[in-house]
């Protein structure tokens, strides 16, 4: 059996790309030359696209406000109204479903509110964004005449005496697209954009499904009040807040004109055209921890090039690192006003009522609070429980506990 590619030239898009190809040029012949090597690495198809990684899917989040009677089909015209919100059907078109997941782009002086409406999100989601150090804020008094607080608008991490060759935003740590399906609104790694950003566009035009949508509803200031939106399922009928659909990557094989023995052996399994939520869909992640980074790249690496490459054979780009898994613990400090209520709750047989006005607490406060000590110390959230509990550790203060 001979190695055979196509005579067109390496057509390498990415970095990721790049390590891809070099890698397959060193192995194809030990690929290729084998039979049963071959059968080794392309056995594992029926696996591997059947779990395909979450940066390279399309989603969609139930509570997205530009899912509107405009923008799709709903079962019920004014299901979506504020103080009418009810159960209904959607019907998401391959049109709809693009404009809901391309990615949003950012530009130096743009207005929060109007990134928030182009994200489907409140008003409020950029101003988070930039506590978490996604965006970077630069705010203007009076622009436009405009009054009341300063205007915030999307400023640019570049400063003005940066070299001409240093003005990408990716080059100080900020992200010049964001993806407005993804948990946080931050896109996925850089190696991936290539990948992520042609999702929309290799979804056939044909695609249409229709989903079922429940709005959720709490008590507050005892009334039911509207919180947000969740799909069901339509796979295993549950609730969900962000509903899937698995593209994966395009075939390396084809990709790059590589000309397997005996094709019809190994074709391509078809994908699983049908918006189900993640557990159905068996997505994974990309974990970025040290114990899992080699895992992650090898079913990376796996997914890419269609079973043809292992990961331990790809050389891992340095973007591609591994990450802090544990964000730093705040040290346990002292609570001299819980201690001050434990002792009232204790030692005395004051009421709720008396206790709060002595603390200047509300009495909801007071239960509160007693239920955070018992669960301290676990208890039952009784008052008699943790009067038993002192009664065995006399020796005990409620500083030193």
């Amino acid at each position: 059996m001979q190695s055979v590619t196509g005579p067109s030239a390496n057509p390498v898009q990415s970095e990721l790309d790049q390590a891809l190809w070099q890698a397959w040029l060193k192995i194809q012949d030990k690929a290729l030359g084998h039979e049963l090597e071959l059968r080794r690495r392309l056995d594992r198809r029926a696996t591997i696209y059947d779990h395909v990684p979450r940066p390279l899917c399309l989603a969609i989040k139930a509570s997205d406000r530009r899912i509107t009677d405009w923008t799709a089909h709903l079962s019920s015209r004014h299901a979506d109204d504020k103080g009418n919100e009810a159960e209904h059907d959607v019907l998401l078109t391959a049109r709809t479903i693009k404009d809901l997941c391309r990615p949003v782009e950012l530009y130096w002086g743009q207005k929060f509110r109007s990134l928030a409406a182009e994200l489907g999100a409140p008003r409020q989601t950029p101003r988070r964004l930039e506590r978490r150090g996604i965006l970077r804020c630069r705010r203007i008094a009076l622009l436009g005449g405009q009054r009341g607080l300063p205007v915030p608008l999307v400023d640019s991490p570049v400063p003005a005496t940066a070299p001409p060759d240093a003005c990408e935003w990716e080059h100080y740590g900020y992200p010049t697209q964001l993806d407005p399906s993804a948990c946080g609104y931050r896109p996925p790694d850089k190696l991936l954009a290539p990948y992520w950003q042609q999702l929309s566009d290799r979804l056939p035009d044909w695609f249409q499904q229709s989903l079922r949508r429940k709005p959720i509803f709490r008590v507050q200031r005892r009334r039911m009040r509207f919180m947000h939106w969740v799909w069901l399922c339509p796979e295993c009928q549950r609730e969900v807040h962000t509903i899937y659909l698995p593209l994966g990557a395009p075939d390396f094989a084809t990709l790059h004109n590589i000309k397997l023995p005996y094709a019809g052996r190994y074709d391509t399994p078809e994908p699983h055209f049908c918006l189900a939520c993640q557990r159905c869909h068996h997505l994974f992640g990309l974990a970025r921890t040290p114990k899992s980074i080699s895992k992650s790249w090898s079913l990376l690496i796996a997914h890419l090039s269609g079973g043809l490459l292992f990961g331990r054979e790809v050389k891992r780009p340095a973007s591609f690192s591994a990450l802090r898994q544990n964000k730093p613990l705040a040290r346990p400090r002292s609570s001299p006003r819980r201690n001050e209520l434990e002792s009232y709750l204790a030692h005395t047989d004051l009421p709720i009522e008396e206790i709060a006005r002595r603390m200047h607490w509300t009495c909801a406060s007071v239960t509160r609070e007693l239920r955070v000590i018992c669960k301290k110390r676990h208890l039952p959230a009784t008052r008699p429980a943790l009067k038993q509990w002192w009664t065995t550790h006399r020796s005990l203060s409620p500083l030193a506990a």
